[in-house]
């Protein structure tokens, strides 16, 4: 089964129709996100929906007016955890139900907070957030399978989104992800070409 079509198939709605979203279509998606793959297993992304109209509009004016997100179904808000304690002792408790044993998991869990305290919170921050960008995409990909169109947004005020949903300071906001149906045709796909591409 080839991606390929999925891609070509995928472009970014910048207005939705008022179409609500089925849930059990949503549900694949986050089900989708949380098979997605990620550095060490690390799984350090979170996500908030916004279903509600009155919400949506509160964060129309912190997302520069951008009508995605007012048309929208659903707004999907990746967070990023910064907080290592809560990202290995989520995966602690998912490496234990998966059977390992609970000594092997404290070593290597061990090992890996040490690797991941070296960096500063910057660093730390940068590559998190990588790692969440990657479910982003998997969350496009099935959203496109199930023929709901979407728009990866960057273009929004973090410390306005924290301030409006009450996200605590140890959530990054990284990217937005409204999903519904377009209410415009898909623009022309422009990528480079395959000579351009590689060296």
């Amino acid at each position: 089964m080839s991606l390929v079509p999925l891609l070509r198939k995928r472009f970014c709605a910048k207005e939705f129709t008022s179409e609500k979203i089925p849930e059990e279509k949503i549900n694949s998606i986050i089900e989708a996100i949380r098979l997605s793959p990620s550095s060490y297993n690390l799984q350090p992304w979170r996500i908030k929906i916004i279903k509600d109209q009155e919400t949506k509009e509160k964060l129309f004016p912190a997302s520069y007016n951008q009508k995605q997100i007012t048309t929208c179904s659903h707004l999907l808000i990746f967070l990023t955890s910064l907080d290592i304690d809560e990202i290995l002792g989520k995966l602690k408790k998912a490496r234990l139900e998966a059977g390992t044993p609970e000594e092997q998991v404290d070593a290597y869990l061990s090992r890996l907070k040490a690797s991941l305290e070296k960096k500063s919170p910057l660093e730390l921050r940068m590559y998190l957030e990588e790692q969440t960008y990657i479910a982003l995409g998997i969350a496009m990909l099935e959203a496109a399978s199930l023929d709901i169109d979407s728009c990866a947004m960057g273009g929004f005020i973090e410390e306005e989104y924290k301030k409006i949903l009450n996200i605590p300071e140890k959530y990054a906001v990284s990217v937005l992800l409204p999903l519904g149906k377009a209410a415009h045709p898909p623009r022309p796909k422009i990528r480079i070409d395959k000579e351009d591409l590689l060296i």
